[in-house]
């Protein structure tokens, strides 16, 4: 994760994607597993949620099968120093 990007690999090792967003390394990360969100800190100074769910699709068979593609962050967050914040969307909303 030094070049502001994390890979996502399954269980047996294959590659399923890449979560682009961070411009940093990236210093911690935290999974939950109820929700499939992966929440990621980096040196850029913002938090970014992700959706790993989303690198899977229901297969034909009613397998699960998993897509490899590139991912971007669901939402970014900023918090300074004196407590202010701001979140957005990759699609322009913020708040």
């Amino acid at each position: 994760a030094d070049n502001g990007y994390l890979m996502a690999f399954d269980l047996k090792g294959r590659l399923l994607g890449y979560l682009f967003g961070h411009t940093g390394r990236v210093w911690g990360m935290a999974y939950d597993p109820e929700t499939g969100k992966l929440y990621s800190g980096s040196d850029d100074q913002t938090i970014k949620i992700w959706d790993l769910r989303s690198l899977r699709t229901q297969g034909t068979q009613g397998i699960m099968a998993y897509n490899r593609h590139n991912m971007n962050p669901l939402v970014s967050i900023f918090i300074t120093e004196t407590g202010e914040w701001i979140m957005w969307a990759n699609d322009g909303y913020y708040t």
